[in-house]
């Protein structure tokens, strides 16, 4: 027996991973309840994949000894991302086992994604330490809310308060209402309802 080695390219595991989420769906289910159950299911799954897959990056960059250049094109020619993803996933997964460590009640407030992760993990401890006391922290957080929070604070370093974190959150809010607002009211043009 000839053993066949090949290497699939990222488009291909892709559809791959596309087809077989089609074949998953197909499963019968028929109340709102298992809905809810499936999708909240492969939700938190997500959730958890990211940490996973940023302790592996950790973990190949370590026991692979690939450094700099090496690692680059390691990740860019291997993996289904590019080195910019990476790097961020292992910082959220670094963060979240050192969250762990140090405030364990604290790792059920972090977002699902790692993105949103990661950039509160680039905030100074001082400053985490304030946007979780404000309640900016929340496993709903986005990423937008933490660059604007970032934003607003280096810009007026003496004004850090929790009023100013929340009335950034705030205006942030408003815009993505107007945003809504305005979309509404072309649909309603479209149906000939405005």
């Amino acid at each position: 027996m000839v053993a066949t080695t090949f290497k699939l390219t990222k488009g291909q595991l892709r559809t791959d991973t596309r087809t077989e989420a089609i074949d998953r769906a197909r499963v019968m289910l028929n109340t709102a309840e298992q809905f809810r159950d499936e999708i909240s299911r492969l939700w938190y799954e997500n959730e958890r994949r990211f940490v996973e897959i940023g302790e592996l990056l950790i973990d190949a960059q370590e026991r692979l000894k690939l450094e700099g250049g090496e690692w680059i094109a390691w990740v860019e020619d291997t993996l289904p991302f590019k080195r910019g993803v990476a790097h961020k996933l292992m910082a959220a997964a670094r963060f979240i086992r050192d969250e762990a460590l140090r405030a364990p009640d604290r790792v059920a407030l972090l977002p699902s994604s790692y993105s949103t992760v990661y950039e509160i993990s680039t905030l100074p401890d001082a400053l985490r330490e304030e946007a979780f006391k404000a309640g900016l922290i929340t496993p709903t957080t986005q990423r937008e809310a933490v660059t604007e929070f970032k934003r607003a604070t280096s810009t007026k370093p003496d004004d850090r308060t929790a009023e100013n974190l929340l009335r950034t959150e705030l205006r942030r809010l408003e815009r993505q209402r107007a945003k809504i607002d305005a979309r509404i009211d072309e649909i309603r043009q479209q149906l000939g309802e405005g």
